[in-house]
């Protein structure tokens, strides 16, 4: 079993009509792996007993579903020259230098991303793995 969360949403629409959104967080994966849309119709009748009411579900992120996501931080050496899009360059090479396993966040848009170090531009960025939960 696995603990987690549930989001249910009205959501207003200027192109459709009006539904429900159901969402579901696995609280230790720190991902939001499922999302149901129901016609308000078809959430009434859900609410009130009837089973296996229709819907369409979207799904994400399985495969981190049940495990336990961790966090760290790494920093590289920007390559030297002018980097007139420095966010652009750290998104291409990142890779390189993130360890295997790990997913690398390619934003680099926050005060943190980029900073000196003995004269030298460098970038840091936030790493996440998913591990076995035990």
């Amino acid at each position: 079993m696995i603990r987690g969360q549930l989001t249910i949403s009205r959501i207003h629409s200027n192109t459709e009509p009006d539904y429900i959104e159901i969402r579901f967080c696995d609280d230790d994966a720190a991902i939001e792996f499922a999302t149901a849309k129901l016609s308000l119709a078809d959430f009434a009748a859900a609410v009130t007993g009837l089973a296996r009411v229709d819907c369409e579900i979207e799904t994400r992120g399985l495969e981190h579903v049940g495990k336990k996501m961790e966090t760290d931080t790494i920093e590289f050496q920007m390559p030297k020259g002018n980097c007139n899009d420095r966010k652009e360059v750290a998104r291409d090479i990142v890779d390189r230098y993130c360890p295997m396993g790990w997913v690398p966040d390619r934003y680099f848009g926050s005060q943190g991303s980029f900073f000196d170090r003995d004269g030298r531009l460098w970038a840091r960025t936030t790493i996440r793995r998913w591990v076995a939960n035990e």
